[in-house]
This record gives structure tokens, sequence and C-alpha cells, in this order.
């Protein structure tokens, strides 16, 4: 750990529950986590609730007040209990993609980290927000996304959303969906089995990311190579 931040590189050395009360950083510091700080690429995990406006036929067509990340009734602020949740969630999607050039943070980055206001804009990302929405934007669902819009012009399309009330607020689904819904606006379509289901469930302790991973201890990206 240095000056409150949390790399890729050290990742591998962290275990959840070395520091009292099982997080990774002490929990004052759970909003300042970050994978690879410098990156000009970045994924904004963002628990803190947020405005937007999309246009996707199953969502909304007015600006609609996404509610922060709540597991205890008290949507004002957050308890240790949720900021050990969060730092899990984090931790759990910052493996994932550990491969890439990308930031994966939990600290609210200023708009040019975000926004492509361009494209020769080199430095843009997504926002994932992890918010208590789902039965009003997306009833039944546990994320949603728009397809291949991580390096879109503009913000309009670039959210990510999950629902973490409709995942039983367990930490190993809420991320699994974190990094699947990111996958799907970086471009990835869903990793299915033909003619069975749009979704594989995986085989054994496996599953791919943008298959169904909740139920398997390992999940990795797939270009389809399994079984």
């Amino acid at each position: 750990v240095d000056e409150e931040i949390v790399t890729a590189a050290n990742i591998a050395a962290i275990n959840t529950g070395t520091l009292s009360g099982g997080g990774v950083v002490p929990v004052e510091d759970t909003f300042k986590l970050h994978s690879k700080p410098g990156s000009t690429k970045t994924l904004y995990l963002d628990f803190t609730g947020h405005s937007f406006q999309a246009g996707k036929s199953v969502w909304i067509s007015t600006a609609f007040e996404a509610p922060p990340f709540d597991m205890d009734g008290n949507p004002t602020g957050f308890s240790d209990s949720e900021r050990q949740f969060i730092q899990s969630v984090w931790l759990r999607v910052a493996e994932d993609y550990i491969p890439f050039d990308v930031d994966v943070t939990t600290e609210e980055p200023t708009a040019d980290k975000l926004e492509r206001t361009s494209t020769s804009d080199n430095i843009y990302g997504n926002r994932v927000l992890f918010s208590p929405s789902g039965g009003t934007l997306v009833p039944g669902a546990g994320g949603s996304s728009y397809v291949g819009v991580f390096d879109d012009v503009g913000e309009f399309y670039k959210i990510a959303l999950v629902f973490p009330e409709a995942l039983a607020y367990v930490d190993k689904y809420v991320a699994e969906a974190g990094s699947h819904e990111s996958g799907h606006s970086l471009g990835l379509w869903h990793d299915g089995v033909t003619n069975v289901t749009d979704y594989y469930y995986g085989q054994g302790d496996w599953a791919p990311t943008m298959g169904v991973g909740y139920y398997r201890n390992i999940t990795q990206w797939s270009k389809g190579d399994y079984a």
C-alpha cells in the first residue's frame, strides 16, 4: 500500500481479512482504491449514486436519479460493513482487469478521465454504477449495459449498471456483474451455448466472465474455447 492506494502490482499479495474488519485497506480509505493509477483508461466503480439519462428502450428516456449503494437502510452514509463490501467488490473486479491497461478505481475521477471529447482524445473511461434501482430500470436483471461504448465520444451511452439488490447483496455476485457489464461496454457479447442458452454457466469450478460466473470459484475472460 502506497499513499493509501492499492495497485495491481500488490493485489496478489493481499488476502481479504488481513486487516481488522476484513477489508484490504482501512475502511476510511475505501474510496481511494486504484488498480493502475496513471493509466489513460479508467473504470470507475461508483457506489455513491448518480444522475444520468439513457435512451435504451429497456431503460429510460429522461434523467434518472440513481440512489447510492445501501445495505443497511441508511443511504446517507456508508457503514464499515458497507465499505468492506465495496472493497471486496473492487478487489474482484480489479483482479479481472489486471491484464489490461485500465485503472479500476473507487475514487471519483475528474470529468476528463471519463468523458471522451473527440476521437483524438486518448484519456477516457466508463462508469460502473452500483445502485439498488433495478426494479425501476430493468426489473429482474442483475445489471445492464450498452455494448461497445467504452471509446464513444460523449457520455450519453457510457454507463454500466449493476443492481446489488437483485444479486442478494453478495459481494461475489455483485463483482461478477460489474466485470460482466463492463465487458459489454468494451464490446463483448455473451458467452453462450448454441441453441441452448444465451449464457454459459461453466463447468467444474470455472465459468466465463461473459457467461454466468456467480456460482463458480474461478471466472476468466474467454474467447469461446471452453469445452
